[in-house]
């Protein structure tokens, strides 16, 4: 099973750790990636905390398959960017709302996908049009440049090249 998880998924299997998760009614195996390993070791994950999980991969299964008929091979794939902490008032199960969006400083790198970030468009450039002559060099146009170097071109053929 480590094989899979760690060719399929990106995770070190030096530095999984195995848990088992519930919602109090069924239960799944999963694997943590090296920073939630981490704090699993550190006590900042324990027994008994509610996470909010996004974005977990899904490992060791064949086809669609109920919790309750589940192989033990089967789990999650959790990773730090798309879990989190729980207020512990919050129900278990499917969450209908969508995650917190995750800020730029908060993402790890190789800590899998981020489910959710905001940005911000600060300026929009214009198109521009790069092309490498037959000297080897580039020369760089803007969109209306371009515009008027493809009406020079198509202008220049002759007949029996236009279509």
């Amino acid at each position: 099973m480590f094989e899979n998880i760690s060719t399929s998924h990106g995770v070190d299997r030096s530095t999984v750790e195995n848990v088992e998760l519930t919602d109090g009614w069924y239960s799944v195996n999963a694997v943590l990636d090296a920073p939630l390993s981490k704090m699993l070791a550190f006590g900042k994950l324990f027994v008994g905390q509610k996470l909010k999980i996004s974005g977990a991969g899904l490992c060791g299964w064949v086809g669609p398959v109920s919790p309750i008929e589940a192989s033990p091979t089967v789990s999650l794939v959790l990773h730090i960017n798309g879990t989190y902490r729980a207020h512990w008032a919050d129900r278990l199960g499917f969450c209908k709302t969508g995650c917190a969006p995750l800020a730029f400083n908060c993402i790890k790198s190789g800590g899998g996908a981020v489910p959710c970030t905001f940005v911000g468009i600060q300026r929009i450039y214009p198109v521009l049009y790069r092309e490498r002559l037959s000297d080897g060099e580039y020369t760089v146009r803007s969109e209306r440049m371009e515009a008027k170097m493809q009406q020079f071109y198509n202008q220049s053929k002759p007949d029996y090249f236009r279509l």
